[in-house]
Parts: structure tokens; C-alpha cells; sequence
């Protein structure tokens, strides 16, 4: 896009000096193409900026996830466990009783 609009504007002063006499054109073309490209560098800065991930999902490992993810509902099936012998013991002594 740079270099369609460089050339654009190259062509059209090329043309249009042939017309003119003032000294200020290339220097006013000089300064827009200054423009364009510092505005097309903010825009490729911007574009990576936003393609990089960012808050909680950029530092995230999904194999380390998924291993805390087993470790806890390991767990939960101990706890399970436990909560079954506990009600076991309970209704036998209240059986017993």
C-alpha cells in the first residue's frame, strides 16, 4: 500500500510540476508520504500489540492445567472415600446403639 501510494503520488507530481511552479509541492508531497508511512508503522505496532494475548490466557500451560485438573479430582475422590467410611461408621454405631 506504501508503495501504490508512493508511486501515486510520485506520478501525480510528475504531472502535475509540469503544470506548476511552486517549490512547495514536493516538499508538502515529502511530508504526506512522511505521514502515511509513520502512520502505517503505528498501525503494524497496533497489530501486534493486539495479537498477542494478554491477562490470564497469556502465561496459561494447558499440559500443567490439565495435570492440576487430575491432582484435585484425585482429590476429591479421597475425600469421597473418607466421607464413605465416616457414614459406614456412623450408621453401624447407630445400628449398634
Amino acid at each position: 500500500m506504501i508503495g501504490c501510494t508512493y508511486l501515486s503520488l510520485s506520478l501525480m507530481l510528475g504531472h502535475m510540476s509540469s503544470f506548476c511552479t511552486a517549490p512547495l509541492l514536493p516538499a508538502l508531497a515529502v511530508q504526506v508520504l512522511d505521514d502515511i508511512n509513520e502512520t502505517n508503522e503505528q498501525m503494524q505496532q497496533i497489530q501486534q500489540v493486539l495479537g498477542q494475548p494478554t491477562g490470564l490466557t497469556s502465561g496459561i500451560d494447558e499440559d500443567e492445567l490439565l495435570n492440576e485438573l487430575e491432582e484435585l479430582e484425585a482429590t476429591v475422590r479421597v475425600w469421597r472415600m473418607e466421607d464413605e467410611r465416616c457414614l459406614s461408621c456412623w450408621s453401624a454405631g447407630m445400628k449398634g446403639s
